[in-house]
């Protein structure tokens, strides 16, 4: 299956490149628009979008970290889209929507932690997910922030910070973790 787990992988890829993430309606759209590739189409309508490519990628090499990691970057990107969404809606006054919306982006966020503990289950140390949870925690205080709980907020930085400095452990070169970093304190 790793070759079949292969082809799967950049299946998801392309889907995710199209930000088609899941099944869903929005998905179902991009996909039956004009010039969506006819082979990407039927793949969709086989399995589904990058978060099923990415489950099937793992199913047939459950030792592949790479697909539990882009499936955690799929829910993350996902719940960044939705969360600004959310901001726009508030910025012109529909809090309601606007409170739908950040509550979705956070099951996505979660979905993304989610992810990210499965890979450091079994790859403690894979490429850049330390990194990536610290991301993670660093957008839900801004969120926080945004939402006046400086509590929370600060719960949330704290975990960003320790994730950044664990993977500052593995790999002190990344200038993108001493930006994030700069900007928690």
């Amino acid at each position: 299956g790793y070759f079949l787990a292969d082809v799967s992988h950049n299946v998801a890829i392309f889907f995710s490149k199209q930000t088609v993430w899941s099944r869903s309606v929005e998905s179902d759209q991009k996909v039956n628009g004009s010039g969506f590739p006819a082979d990407m189409k039927e793949e969709y309508e086989l399995v589904g979008g990058a978060l099923e490519h990415y489950e099937k990628t793992f199913r047939l090499n459950p030792g592949f970290p790479m697909a539990v990691f882009f499936i955690g970057n799929v829910h993350n990107d996902w719940g960044s889209s939705i969360y600004e969404a959310s901001r726009q809606a508030r910025q012109r006054g529909d809090t309601q929507a606007g409170e739908t919306l950040r509550l979705e982006a956070v099951k996505h966020w979660d979905a993304a932690l989610d992810a990210y503990r499965r890979v450091k289950a079994f790859a403690p140390n894979y490429v850049q997910t330390h990194h990536q949870v610290g991301l993670v925690h660093l957008k839900m205080g801004d969120m926080e922030t945004a939402l006046g709980n400086k509590e929370k907020a600060d719960e949330q930085w704290k975990l960003a910070l320790k994730n950044f400095d664990l993977y500052h452990q593995l790999d002190p070169v990344f200038p993108p973790n001493y930006y994030r970093q700069s900007y928690v304190h």
